[in-house]
Order: structure tokens, then C-alpha cells, then sequence
């Protein structure tokens, strides 16, 4: 019998052809690089991001998510489609979101009707921010000890730029619209929603850093502001609706007012956000407040929109 050699070529041509499908039974096409992301078609294969969380993402429908990322290093794009019906319910757990960390980007992301549950931090798209978040809505309920609608820790050198959040954040102790703690730049945001805790702010609890052209168009309960409870950092031209803008001052603002229904309805009420690229005002809509282009408004579900 004559014996036969495997080269480490053919063995090698064998690895990669069970690796291409592994990641064929993981997801819906792609390899994970930026070019040619791994696709993203529905609940399951979200789950397993977590397998490879380096990689990069690309959503191609809309999908149903009760599952949650640990820590993502890599690029997930929600490409426009809903995540719909989200339930992440953690009664026990310390933090509760999509992502807990995000070292990576997550853009274009759009929650609609979720509902997020934690026994104590809890935010709707990510608990720890160490990277970007951009282009992304969130609709629905977040709830917890402290909870807060898009991000709980904004950390140093991290953005969140051209988000939203209308629905519902309630907290036992402090509620936020959009991130708790602001360490780094948040920018051309909006917050519609019901904020409900002990105490509250209607964008950030506590801004260290910079907060700029966004607002505040919804109902804050408890000890509030609407834009920040404390400010130690920078605020600039950030308008909030008929509350208080900040509730205890202790860093720097510039054009930072309360505006009235009628004045949130027209442009000449905002005065610091650029209405040729970023935003503008749909009065057919049926919410007449500034919206971002890029981020449609009637995309998200309101019914839990108290302020409509």
C-alpha cells in the first residue's frame, strides 16, 4: 500500500473552507471585514456577534433582539431597518442594554417599541460608551436603580452625535434621556421622552465635558433639568422646553435657554443648530419639533411619547 502525504497547504485550503462555514452558519453572508461585513438577518445571528465581537456588521432587515453584546470592538450598522419588540429583562443583573461596552462604533441603529429592565444601571443602546454612537434612535421604556435612554457612561474621548430617544426612562433614584455621565462630546442630539426618577435630567444627569446643539422637548419628574441635572463641563447652545435647562451650574454655558411649545415649533427658536445639514422641522410630521435628517423622526414608534 503506497502512503500518501497531506500537504500543509491542502491542510490549510481545509481550515479556511471550515471556517467560511462556520461563519456561514453564524450569519448571512460577509467575512467581518469593514468591506465586506458579516450580515445581520435576524435574533439569532445578533447572538452571535458575540462570537466575534472585532468584527464588522451590517444589518440587511428588520429584526426581533433579546439578547445582549458584552463587549464590542467593532462596527455594527443598523443600516436603517428596526429592531422591533426589543426585551432585555435583567432583574438580577448590574448593568442591562444591548451592549454593555462599546469600544467600537454603533451607527444607524433604530429601536422601536423596546424595553429595556435592570436591577440597576440600565440605558437603551449602551451601558459603558468608549467609542461612537451616531445616527441612532430608541424607542420604548428603560427602567432600573438609575436608568438612562441611549447610554449610561459617555467615558473620555467617546461621541454620541445625531441620536434620539422619545418613549420612557424610569429610575428608582436617576433618570436621563440620553446618557447619565457625559465624560466625552455629545452632539445634535434630542430627547422627547418621559424622564421619571427621584431626580432627573432630560438629556444628561451629570455632563464633565461638553454637551452641544441638542434639546430637550419632553416632561422631566423628580429634582430635574432639561438639559443637565450637573453641570461641571461645557454646554452650548441647547435648549430645553419649559423647565430649567441645568439644575445645579458649576462649568460653563453658552446659549442655553428654555423655550415654550410655540418657539420649539419654528427655527428662529434655535438659533445655534444648523438647519442646512443636521436638522430640520416637519410640520406635517405630527410632532412640529426639530428632527435630525438623517435620523428620521416618523420611523420611531411614539405611542409611549407622552409629549405627544
Amino acid at each position: 500500500m503506497e502512503n500518501f502525504e497531506i500537504s500543509e497547504d491542502v491542510l490549510c485550503l481545509k481550515a479556511v473552507k471550515f471556517l467560511k462555514n462556520e461563519d456561514f452558519a453564524l450569519f448571512s453572508g460577509g467575512d467581518g471585514s469593514i468591506q465586506n461585513p458579516y450580515r445581520i438577518s435576524d435574533g439569532k445571528q445578533f447572538s452571535n456577534i458575540s462570537k466575534k465581537p472585532e468584527s464588522s456588521y451590517l444589518q440587511i432587515n428588520d429584526i426581533h433582539v433579546s439578547d445582549f453584546v458584552k463587549s464590542f470592538k467593532g462596527t455594527y450598522d443598523g443600516n436603517g431597518f428596526l429592531i422591533k419588540s426589543l426585551r432585555i429583562m435583567h432583574d438580577f443583573e448590574e448593568k442591562s442594554a444591548m451592549f454593555i461596552e462599546n469600544y467600537g462604533t454603533i451607527k444607524r441603529v433604530i429601536v422601536s417599541d423596546g424595553y429595556i429592565h435592570g436591577a440597576k444601571q440600565s440605558a437603551g443602546l449602551v451601558i459603558d460608551n468608549y467609542g461612537t454612537v451616531e445616527l441612532c434612535a430608541f424607542s420604548g421604556e428603560v427602567a432600573g436603580a438609575d436608568a438612562s435612554g441611549l447610554c449610561f457612561t459617555n467615558h473620555q474621548n467617546a461621541l454620541i452625535s445625531q441620536c434620539l430617544f422619545t418613549g420612557r426612562a424610569t429610575a428608582q433614584y436617576c433618570a436621563t434621556g440620553i446618557c447619565g455621565n457625559n465624560n466625552g462630546e455629545i452632539l445634535n442630539v434630542y430627547s422627547s421622552a418621559n424622564i421619571m426618577g427621584m431626580s432627573s435630567g432630560g438629556l444628561v444627569y451629570n455632563n464633565y465635558s461638553l454637551i452641544s446643539d441638542s434639546y430637550f422637548g419632553g416632561t422631566a419628574i423628580g429634582e430635574s433639568a432639561g438639559i443637565a441635572n450637573t453641570n461641571s463641563g461645557r454646554i452650548k447652545d441647547s435648549y430645553s422646553l419649559d423647565i430649567i435647562p441645568v439644575f445645579s451650574d458649576y462649568g460653563a454655558t453658552e446659549g442655553v435657554e428654555v423655550r415654550s411649545d410655540i418657539q420649539m415649533k419654528s427655527s428662529s427658536g434655535f438659533a445655534g443648530l444648523d438647519f442646512y445639514v443636521i436638522w430640520e422641522i416637519n410640520m406635517t410630521d405630527g410632532y412640529g419639533y426639530p428632527t435630525l435628517k438623517n435620523v428620521l423622526h416618523q420611523n420611531i414608534n411614539h405611542e409611549q411619547n407622552t409629549n405627544e
